[in-house]
């Protein structure tokens, strides 16, 4: 009956080896049919690198910050160098003191060239009054413009009367340098 027993246990550890040696790698080396939500949702992006929530960054520039930004979410990708992200606010800072607050449902960034794109519903307010409304704002960190390249609502700053200088129009550039605003088309 020992022998029986020890025959048994033997049989049934070399099945357990078999199994784990045969049997197991097959299953593991088989893709699988579905691949993690995060991938099916960003797959022209690639897979998601890295998330984060509740972000604020900051860029500096020759020891001056250049701008601030903070974000309820943003998302790297394996493939392109972009952050992506949800529910932005952005401070620019220009050269002269001048402060462009920007907001907006989404934006990008390019991580290399700190360029940004900002877009849905986006207000830009500056620090000396102005405040643009328009669809999508995109920042040239080089040459450190804004630039709203689709139809802009203008609100002056309000005058000793309290009313404000209303216009419209298309291509809003503004050089962080200078401080200077300009909408170069279809003004009215």
């Amino acid at each position: 009956m020992k022998k029986l027993t020890q025959i048994v246990l033997f049989l049934f550890f070399i099945a357990i080896i078999a199994e784990v040696v045969i049997f197991v790698p097959k299953t593991l080396d088989q893709e699988d049919a579905e691949e993690p939500v995060e991938e099916q949702t960003h797959l022209h992006q690639g897979p998601v690198e890295q998330l984060l929530t509740e972000v604020h960054l900051v860029e500096s520039r020759e020891d001056e910050k250049e701008w601030e930004l903070w974000s309820k979410e943003a998302k790297t990708y394996k493939k392109n160098k972009v952050w992506d992200l949800e529910v932005v606010h952005v401070k620019f800072f220009g050269k002269k003191g001048v402060v462009f607050d920007v907001t907006g449902a989404k934006g990008k960034v390019e991580i290399r060239s700190k360029n940004m794109e900002i877009t849905g519903n986006v207000v830009t307010k500056t620090s000396n009054g102005y405040e643009f409304r328009t669809e999508k704002v995109i920042y040239n960190s080089k040459e450190r413009i804004l630039y709203g390249p689709l139809d802009i609502e203008m609100m002056g700053p309000p005058d000793a009367l309290k009313q404000r200088m209303s216009l419209k129009g298309r291509d809003l550039v503004a050089n962080l340098d200078t401080s200077l605003m300009e909408i170069k088309n279809n003004v009215a």
